[in-house]
């Protein structure tokens, strides 16, 4: 198996964040650190990228030509400036809590409640805690009591209406956001981290496959996978003829 270049490696860490970041949100401290290295990543690709692509083709590496950057990739620059300057990335526990489709006794007459395929409700909460560093998500799906009672002990269980599936994400808090690291994306309300997430690794990938393109196109002779070939006598390695007595154009 060949070596795997710098480039390969930083995009491989990518990916393995991503996936981190997917699997930890009931994990506020290990989301956290995964998408803040997320964050530190996706610029270390571009860096990678222009090392290798100098070294290999001594042409150098320019980023923008990339043409399928969007909000979202332009809000991991903006967080990373941030994060050096002093704004570390912390992080609201968030929660979408679905409950079933009935009336709570908070519900006030005239409020409009809105259906989710034609069975269930949402709620959503929020922490806003003060510890970075929590390790367990706190669960915001209490139970709310009915406004119609089905049994006549008013502590019976049957009387509450209690979530059955509950959606985890973060939101960046307010002083992240007075940095203006979301300032180019057009959404109502405040982003959460896992959002950012999901619509800038598609980003990054094709970044990648767009370099690994560039990269094949324009690679000097000696790094071209045939440079080196067996002689006829099978001992050693030798120049391939074709690329002898070549001169490159310019």
């Amino acid at each position: 198996m060949s070596e795997l270049s710098k480039t390969e490696v930083v995009y491989k860490d990518l990916y393995r964040l991503y996936n981190k970041i997917n699997s930890s949100r009931r994990h506020p401290r290990a989301f956290r650190n995964a998408f803040e290295s997320y964050i530190f990543k996706s610029q270390q690709l571009t860096e990678a990228m222009r090392s290798e692509y100098k070294k290999k083709t001594q042409l150098d590496w320019l980023a923008s030509e990339f043409q399928g950057w969007n909000g979202f990739t332009n809000a991991l620059k903006r967080m990373r400036n941030a994060a050096l300057h002093g704004c570390p990335i912390e992080l609201d526990e968030a929660a979408i809590s679905i409950y079933p489709y009935v009336k709570f006794a908070a519900d006030r007459d005239g409020d409009v409640i809105r259906c989710i395929a034609g069975r269930y409700r949402a709620v959503q909460g929020r922490s806003f805690i003060n510890d970075a560093f929590s390790e367990n998500f706190t669960s915001f799906g209490p139970a709310f009591a009915r406004k119609y009672k089905l049994n006549d002990d008013p502590d019976s269980p049957k009387n509450y209406v209690y979530p059955v599936k509950e959606y985890v994400f973060y939101e960046f808090k307010f002083d992240l956001l007075d940095e203006g690291v979301l300032k180019d994306l057009k959404e109502e309300g405040r982003v959460d981290a896992l959002k950012i997430v999901l619509k800038s690794f598609p980003v990054l990938r094709r970044y990648m496959i767009f370099f690994r393109c560039r990269l094949r196109k324009n690679l000097c002779d000696v790094y071209q996978a045939d440079y080196f070939v067996r002689p006829n006598n099978g001992r050693g390695w030798v120049v391939n003829k074709k690329y002898l007595g070549q001169k490159k154009d310019g």
